[in-house]
This record gives C-alpha cells, structure tokens and sequence, in this order.
C-alpha cells in the first residue's frame, strides 16, 4: 500500500514539473514591459505546431517539443531547448539615440553616393537578376494573428517571380495561404522608391561600425529625420556597386498619417 502511494506521489510532482515547463512570460529586456503577440512554434515531422503571447506576454504551450522558436517582427529571433519562467527579448533595431551621444558630424561623402545612386538605381534596379530572399511578415490585430515565413529564390522581370524552397505558415486554421505582397514591395517598391533626393536632403546620415559581416565594401548608415517626426533606421550600401543590399526603415504615426 505504501509503495502504491509513494508511486502516485511522484508521478504527480512530475506531471506538475512537465506543466510549469509549458508556461513562460516574454519580457523586454531593455524597456520592462511584455512582449505581447509573439509568435512561438515548433516544427517536427514537417507539421508547425505554434501559439501566441498575450497581452501581458504570458504563454500556455498545449504541445511539447524538442526546441522551440520565438519571433516578433519587433525582437530578435530566438531558439530555445529549456524555458525559464521569463524569457526575455531583445529588440531588432538600435535606437539611433545611442548614438547621437557620440555624433562627430556627417560624413561628407554619404550624400553625394546617395545621390548618385538616386540617378542610377532606375537602371541598376530594372534588370532580371535571381536574388535569394530569406522573408518573414506577420499581421496582428485583435482577432487575427497570422505569420508567414519563407525562403528561396526571387526575379522581377517584366513579371515577378518567386521559388520558394521552404514556406511556414502559422494560423489558427488551414485557411490562410502565402502572402509575399509585403516581400515585393520591400524589394522593389517601399525604400528604393522612397530615396529620392527629397530624402537625402531631409535625413541626417551616420556611419554604423557594424557590417553585419556583409562584406569589406558594405557600409551600414543609419539615418534619422531632421523633423519632429519618428523616421529613422538603417540601409546597408555596397559602396562600390552603389546599390542597396538591405534597409529597415521605422515610421511613427504622425509621418504615416502626413504621408
């Protein structure tokens, strides 16, 4: 009788231990607050198995798994095997007000290469060439929460082109399909579009020490608007091709609603 008892006893304390496994808070590390709407999955045997982080950054896991991804279009990705009770995030852009402190003024030659790629890029930027694409997008709001992620090949010639090689898509149903609407803009349409010279004149421009190992010719420059408006972020530039590689650009609500 007592051994039966004894038994019981610890497979209770292990299906406790199990449970508390499964649940976790998403924390900003920098800014204190939680990290609501994250998306959190698994994949094994090809299937996605996900959840969401609610408003006060809580999550229930209902699935188990061997690792565990966490993204936010705000946060850095991470991959995770144990989960503490708090997990915390890190976010994906630099504030360009770290680096005001040790503003040395703008570089001279930044604007006169942003220029000149203004003249050339309807040339540079019309051509077939295959291009990897490595793309996420997630739409949020109080009733919908849908991620897609996807990687492959892309060409815009006088069509646009996308081969997938691995597409993942997170919904609570089977009804939601691809949406590479945002990966053809970014590529082709939101910032290239975008500077122009009105945006070089109206942008102030700093050198980031950080390639992001893209390669030696690779410049990393933040910009930052000379208005009072929340218009900043980075474009990555091959400085001998002159031709953007990468670029984030973040804008507040002011600037969408005057734009």
């Amino acid at each position: 009788m007592n051994k039966r008892i004894s038994i019981i006893v610890v497979s209770l304390f292990l299906s406790v231990g199990l449970y508390a496994q499964r649940h976790f808070v998403l924390w900003d590390k920098v800014n204190d607050v939680p990290v609501s709407r994250a998306s959190i999955y698994t994949t094994y045997q090809g299937k996605v198995k996900s959840t969401f982080s609610d408003q006060q950054g809580r999550v229930n896991l209902d699935f188990t798994f061997d690792s565990l991804t966490v993204s936010h279009v705000n946060y850095q990705k991470i991959c995770v095997k144990m989960l503490p009770d708090t997990l915390f995030l890190e976010q994906t852009i630099r504030m360009l007000s770290e680096i005001v402190v040790n503003y040395a003024g703008e570089p001279a030659w930044i604007k006169p290469m942003l220029k000149n790629f203004v003249k050339t890029k309807a040339e540079k930027y019309r051509n077939d060439v295959v291009q990897k694409y490595d793309y996420e997008t997630q739409n949020i709001d109080n009733t919908v929460l849908y991620r897609f992620a996807s990687k492959g090949l892309v060409r815009k010639n006088e069509f646009f082109e996308i081969d997938p090689l691995e597409s993942i898509i997170t919904f609570k149903d089977q009804t939601a399909g691809c949406d590479f609407r945002n990966l053809k803009n970014m590529l082709y349409h939101d910032f290239v579009s975008d500077m122009d010279e009105k945006f070089v004149k109206e942008h102030t421009f700093y050198v980031d020490e950080q390639t992001e190992e893209l390669g030696t010719n690779v410049a990393r420059i933040l910009f930052k608007s000379k208005k009072e408006w929340k218009d900043s972020g980075y474009l990555c530039i091959d400085t001998i091709r002159n031709v953007i590689l990468r670029a984030k650009r973040s804008t507040g609500l002011e600037y969408n609603i005057k734009n």
